[in-house]
């Protein structure tokens, strides 16, 4: 017998649907599912703000991300993969995480902070321009 035949049996000796249905009619539990849908909104709102920009170049991916009030340069960590970048050290014990527009070389990177901005320049990785020949095996 498997896994879900025995969920099944289950959910149906319970009368699990019909049990959930009571749950409808509680004020609380309104309350409770209201206020999780209004919280994922105010984050999708939160998130929709971008304080970062990318400037594109041929081989380069300059990423400008303009650091929040009363920061400590002293503080900030950046940590750089081939398809995002991490600054951690943030008021708040925020950590920002930045998708790149293109894969990037993540030991290639040169950062500075310039009039309250964080500016990250990064080596784009370059696309594989050779076709190789690969064998097809037949039967």
């Amino acid at each position: 017998m498997n896994r879900w035949s025995d969920i099944e049996k289950w959910l149906n000796a319970t009368n699990f649907e019909k049990g959930m249905e009571a749950f409808k009619d509680i004020p609380v539990v309104e309350q409770f599912f209201s206020s999780l849908k209004n919280a994922s909104r105010d984050s999708k709102e939160r998130t929709a703000t971008q304080n970062y920009r990318f400037k594109e170049g041929k081989e380069h991916i300059d990423v400008l991300y303009a650091l929040p009030l009363h920061y400590e340069p002293e503080e900030l960590k950046l940590f750089v993969r081939e398809d995002y970048i991490r600054i951690e050290g943030l008021p708040d014990e925020t950590i920002e995480m930045i998708k790149l527009p293109k894969l990037v070389k993540p030991k290639y990177c040169r950062a500075k902070i310039v009039e309250h901005e964080l500016q990250v320049r990064l080596a784009k990785r370059p696309r594989p321009r050779k076709f190789f020949e690969h064998y097809i095996q037949t039967s």
